[in-house]
C-alpha cells in the first residue's frame, strides 16, 4: 500500500496511505529497533540531504506512529541509526504525497452544512405542517 524505495532492509517501514487528503497518515514498522540511536527522519527528497530527525525511536514501545499537520507536497520517511553525525538506514524510505482538499470545496462543504443546520433548527423551534402545536389547539 506504501510507496517503497531502495533495498532490503532489516526493519520494514509502511503507511497507511501513499496519497493523504488531510494531511495526515499512520507509519508502521515492521522489525526489532535495537539501538539506542534509532529514529524516523523525514526529508523532501528521495536522497535525504536536507533530513530531521521526527522522533527517537530507541525507547518508543509501540511499532506505529500517526503524523498531522503537512502541508501540500512529497515526504519521504525512514527509521535510520545515528553515531557519532554518521547515518546508517536501517528501513526502507517511504514516499507519501500531500494533496489537500481545495479551498473551495472546503467552504462548498461549510456553506452546506450551515444551510442543513439552518433548516433543522427551523423545524425545531417552529415546527412542520401539523407540528404539535396545531395538534395542541384542535384537542
Amino acid at each position: 500500500m506504501s510507496s517503497l524505495i531502495g533495498p532490503a532492509h532489516s526493519i520494514e517501514l509502511r503507511a497507511d496511505t501513499t496519497l493523504s487528503k488531510e494531511g495526515y497518515f499512520t507509519l508502521q514498522w515492521q522489525g526489532e529497533i535495537s539501538t539506542e540511536n534509532s529514529v524516523l527522519q523525514i526529508a523532501e527528497n528521495a536522497d535525504f540531504n536536507n533530513a530531521r530527525t521526527l522522533f527517537n525511536l530507541s525507547k518508543y514501545p509501540h511499532n506505529s506512529i500517526a503524523q498531522s499537520g503537512y502541508l501540500n507536497g512529497n515526504y519521504f520517511f525512514r527509521i535510520a541509526e545515528t553515531r557519532n553525525g554518521n547515518t546508517s538506514s536501517l528501513s526502507n524510505t517511504v514516499k507519501i504525497e500531500v494533496q489537500l482538499h481545495s479551498f473551495s470545496l472546503a467552504l462548498l462543504m461549510f456553506t452546506a452544512g450551515f444551510i442543513l443546520f439552518c433548516i433543522l433548527l427551523w423545524v425545531i423551534l417552529f415546527g412542520g405542517p401539523g407540528n404539535f402545536k396545531n395538534q395542541e389547539q384542535r384537542g
